[in-house]
């Protein structure tokens, strides 16, 4: 079986160029006209029916793959005869390493808190330093190369999680089993509640306090501040180390002490980390523990999951003592709440359509409707503008144009008399307004029976028009303001962050959206 890698790609200059070639003598990739060249990292290599190289290029990438025959590796290693080029192959295999992607945030279905807290998943993981293609495993430490049969697998006990969550109320947290809630207490839903360790009481917990309640509130500022770290300094010099929270826990499993307040050294509990930056968790002991540890957030970000998947890489080596693979666990650590799952679904999965004409937001604009015969002429088309959707220009000349937008991008000036364009009236035909405004594109998903959102920034003018001459379709900048209360398509700017658009759809009625589309204004 062969097996083909990307071990190379280059984005091309905005260079002249009809192709390129391979210099092998110089291992670096030429223009066919000669006006540059790509240096290789890695040493090019290549022999019958074991190795081979293809470069596939288009306007903007050029790729570099590498094909191995792994059945014909697998039979040298049988044979215990040596394998050829194996330097230059791990050579190879060391640049390609680390230009893998690390693993891509990928949200499950959340199956319920109490499910999260109660179970425990065994997952198997691969080696950084480590390559695995098919049953052949390449270690670009030692430089061996071995069958997966004859490596014994690697697991690891998951005891980390990452929810994006929007909880309401604490009945929906785990009632046969104790957790502990790190959060800010001056939230509501903790009004009533007794079982809290804050600024106040700290000093008076005790043993008792943990073992006699299952829920227990945590103050998050106390949780985050040096106070809490008080008690270790008595037990390492470094009190931020692994050493000082071992020292620590065991001296006050065997003490007579009754004072604590540290959660940490309490393994039967279950963490709650609410809204909690991993960036804040490198030098606090939680991170040494064996408790269950899940992050809860209600609202997310892409620097927040980047903070999160930073931390988990250092937080499973340090645990392990080995660099893991986090592309091979990190399937397992996202989840999402399941009123918001179908929802992302279909926000990951949606198409992209072609709506131009809306990114004229910054451009002087004006919408009229119109269903008289015109008679001027159209001196782009040179035909009779008659009833047909027609602009005219600053300088009142008229013409038929499809794509207005890139028109003037191209063309600043009128065709007839040269004046520079500074605004443009808009003719619509109102039988054809949605394809003239919206594009075919958006016309092909339209319908009557549905609420259609355009969410993104518009020319007021465009947005006043849309709402004037259609009574199905709506504008909004804002995803959080619109209602779902019947079947609803969303078209949402393709310049959007789509962790914007989760935190912020309303949660109710999710159901009744039945497509999502991204538009873009510049293709």
């Amino acid at each position: 079986m062969w097996k083909k890698i990307t071990v190379f790609t280059y984005k091309i200059p905005l260079y002249k160029h009809n192709g390129f070639m391979i210099d092998i003598y110089t291992n670096s990739i030429v223009n066919l006209n000669n006006n540059f060249s790509i240096k290789i990292p890695f040493k090019l290599f290549s022999i019958e029916q074991l190795y081979y190289y293809e470069m596939v290029f288009n306007c903007s990438t050029l790729t570099l793959n590498y094909i191995i025959n792994m059945d014909r590796i697998g039979h040298l290693i049988s044979l215990n005869k040596s394998i050829p080029c194996k330097n230059a192959l791990f050579q190879m295999l060391y640049y390609y390493n680390n230009s893998i992607q690390k693993g891509d945030t990928v949200f499950h279905k959340l199956p319920s808190l109490s499910y999260i807290s109660n179970h425990y998943n065994i997952i198997p993981y691969e080696l950084d330093t480590t390559i695995e293609f098919e049953n052949i495993q390449f270690d670009l430490i030692t430089e061996q190369i071995k069958h997966k049969s004859s490596i014994h697998p690697k697991i690891l006990i998951q005891d980390i999680y990452f929810i994006f969550y929007k909880i309401s109320s604490l009945d929906i947290l785990p009632k046969n089993k104790s957790i502990c809630i790190v959060d800010d207490i001056t939230k509501p839903e903790y009004n009533s509640n007794t079982n809290i360790i804050s600024y106040n009481n700290y000093t008076t917990i005790t043993k008792a306090f943990f073992t006699s309640n299952s829920i227990i509130i945590l103050d998050k500022s106390l949780f985050l501040s040096k106070k809490y770290l008080f008690r270790y300094k008595k037990f390492h010099t470094n009190h931020t180390s692994k050493y000082c929270y071992n020292n620590y826990k065991q001296h006050f499993k065997s003490s007579s002490k009754k004072y604590c307040f540290n959660i940490e050294l309490f393994d039967d509990y279950s963490v709650f980390l609410c809204n909690i930056s991993a960036v804040h968790l490198y030098k606090h002991p939680i991170q040494f523990s064996n408790q269950k540890k899940i992050f809860l957030y209600s609202s997310i970000n892409s620097q927040i999951i980047k903070s999160f998947s930073k931390f988990l890489i250092s937080y499973y080596n340090y645990k392990y003592e080995q660099p893991i693979r986090i592309s091979s666990i990190v399937d397992k650590i996202f989840f999402i709440d399941p009123r918001l799952y179908g929802f992302y679904g279909l926000l990951q999965n949606s198409p992209m359509i072609r709506c131009n004409k809306l990114s004229l937001y910054n451009f002087p604009i004006s919408i009229h409707s119109h269903s008289e015969f015109n008679k001027d002429c159209c001196y782009i088309n040179y035909c009779q503008i008659g009833t047909k959707t027609h602009y005219t220009f600053s300088c009142n000349h008229m013409f038929i144009i499809d794509n207005i937008i890139s028109y003037i991008g191209e063309f600043p000036k009128c065709p007839v008399c040269s004046k520079s364009i500074t605004s443009v009236k808009a003719n619509i035909n109102i039988n054809s307004f949605i394809v003239d405004i919206l594009g075919s594109e958006f016309m092909d998903t339209y319908d009557t029976d549905s609420t259609h959102y355009i969410i993104g920034k518009l020319n007021h003018n465009i947005e006043t028009a849309i709402h004037l001459y259609t009574l199905n379709i709506k504008c909004t900048m804002y995803i959080n303001t619109i209602t779902l209360s019947q079947p609803t398509k969303l078209y949402i700017d393709d310049s959007l962050d789509m962790y914007m658009i989760l935190n912020n759809i309303p949660i109710n009625n999710l159901k009744n959206i039945i497509g999502i589309y991204k538009i873009s204004q510049y293709i």
